[in-house]
C-alpha cells in the first residue's frame, strides 16, 4: 500500500530549499484546492463532493469537527488555503 502525504510536504520542501521545481509544484497544489473550493462552493462538482467531503479529503478535518466549527458556512469567498492541513494519494 501506498502511504498518504501530508499536503504540507511540498511547501515545506520549497520553503527549506531555493527549488523552483518545488516551489512551482507547492503552489500548483494550493492553487489547484483553492479552484476546487470555488468550484465546489459554485455548485460546478457532483452532489457526492460538498463541503464535508472536502474538509475530511483535503484538510484532515472529521464530520463531528466540521460540523462543531461551522464550516458549512464558509463560501468561495473564503481563504481555504490554511486549513489544508489533510494528506493526498500520491
Amino acid at each position: 500500500a501506498v502511504p498518504l502525504l501530508p499536503m504540507q510536504l511540498a511547501q515545506s520542501f520549497a520553503d527549506r530549499t531555493d527549488c523552483l521545481v518545488m516551489k512551482y509544484l507547492s503552489d500548483a497544489q494550493f492553487l489547484g484546492l483553492h479552484k476546487l473550493w470555488r468550484d465546489l462552493c459554485d455548485g460546478q462538482l457532483p452532489a457526492r463532493c460538498d463541503k464535508q467531503w472536502y474538509f475530511e479529503t483535503f484538510c484532515g478535518v472529521d464530520a463531528a469537527k466540521f460540523a462543531a466549527d461551522g464550516l458549512d458556512s464558509l463560501g468561495a469567498e473564503a481563504n481555504i488555503l490554511p486549513h489544508l492541513m489533510g494528506h493526498v494519494k500520491p
